[in-house]
């Protein structure tokens, strides 16, 4: 009796030493991300020392449950195993896997691409003048309230900016964006003037010189010059996909004000130089990965579009309405505080 006494006692003593690694035939133990097996009452997350019971924001480490441990902000993501005869089987992973990044806070981020600028029909209404030359040694007298208009095509140009911004837990952010973009004249085309294409008159029609310049409306318009250029500031909302994934696609919207600057100058000839402040608003689509702690790199496309700037026309008097529609392909960096 006395030998069984002892026999237990060890028992006992032994199943205390134990206390979080065995529950009945199975062991529980941690394993990091380097590999290391580790006790949980040995384990060290975020900085706090598990010594006798689990960590704050696990759960309980009882009837032979794993804890699940939060990995803090620059810290590999931990894993619980459940091992059982030697062969480990995943059970689990820390609640936060952000890969390095706080779950809420301060964000920067810049970024760069390529600008399309969309076709522009530019319409416009003309106040009573009279023409040049039209080709003939003749010259017209134009009412007021005359529709007139035309095309205008774009080289690629390139479009720039940054943002500051916040970012929740929960996958939202908010964003004040600083942006610029801006595009060369390929071309003008298709003159219409009160429903009248005049495209074979002298050029002198629309410049008013008194004599002809011995070159069509067409030929004219046709050597585009000039650019088209814009600033503005949006407040922007995303939604990111993925959370605590490397990849996470994203959406957002955003509103705001843009200063447009136009100069269109075919054959070297101002038309339009001026520029106009209006309201605008994007709509984007994109992707960011988290390429090593609190950095992000990131792919997007954005559409961006204005409401029509009323624009002077320095040519011939009246006033020009100027559409301004973008798509632009960046990519950038954002750095998460």
């Amino acid at each position: 009796m006395r030998i069984l006494l002892l026999a237990v006692s060890a028992a006992a003593l032994t199943a205390c030493s134990g206390l979080g690694q065995t529950s009945g035939s199975a062991k529980h133990q941690y394993v990091s991300s380097h590999g290391h097996v580790q006790s949980p009452y040995q384990y060290k997350s975020s900085g706090i020392q598990m010594i006798g019971q689990p960590h704050a924001s696990g759960q309980s480490y009882v009837s032979g449950q794993p804890v699940y441990a939060t990995g803090g902000y620059g810290s590999h993501v931990n894993q619980a195993y459940h091992v059982q005869g030697g062969h480990p089987a995943l059970r689990g992973y820390s609640g936060m896997g952000n890969h390095g990044k706080k779950p809420s806070g301060l964000y920067v981020s810049g970024y760069g691409g390529a600008n399309l600028q969309t076709h522009s029909t530019n319409t416009g209404l003309a106040e009573a003048f009279t023409t040049g030359d039209i080709g003939d040694g003749t010259t017209v007298d134009i009412p007021a309230g005359r529709i007139y208009g035309w095309d205008t095509d774009f080289d690629t140009g390139t479009v720039f900016g940054g943002e500051v911004g916040y970012r929740t837990r929960h996958g939202w952010r908010v964003g004040l964006e600083a942006t610029q973009a801006q595009a060369d004249i390929n071309t003008h085309e298709n003159f219409i003037f009160n429903d009248t294409d005049i495209g074979i008159l002298d050029a002198a029609t629309l410049t008013r010189s008194p004599t002809a310049l011995g070159i069509n409306v067409e030929e004219f318009f046709t050597d585009g010059r000039g650019s088209i250029k814009h600033q503005g500031v949006f407040l922007n909302g995303y939604y990111d996909f993925n959370q605590g994934r490397r990849l996470r696609p994203y959406v957002g919207v955003g509103l705001g004000l843009v200063d447009i600057d136009v100069d269109y100058s075919p054959s070297g000839v101002r038309l339009i130089d001026t520029d106009k402040t209006v309201l605008g608003y994007q709509g984007r689509i994109g992707a960011a990965y988290n390429v090593s702690g609190p950095v992000d790199v990131f792919s997007e496309y954005t559409y961006r579009s204005t409401v029509d700037g009323h624009f002077e026309n320095v040519m011939f008097p009246g006033e020009v309405d100027v559409e301004n529609k973008q798509s632009h392909f960046t990519v950038g960096a954002r750095f998460n505080f």
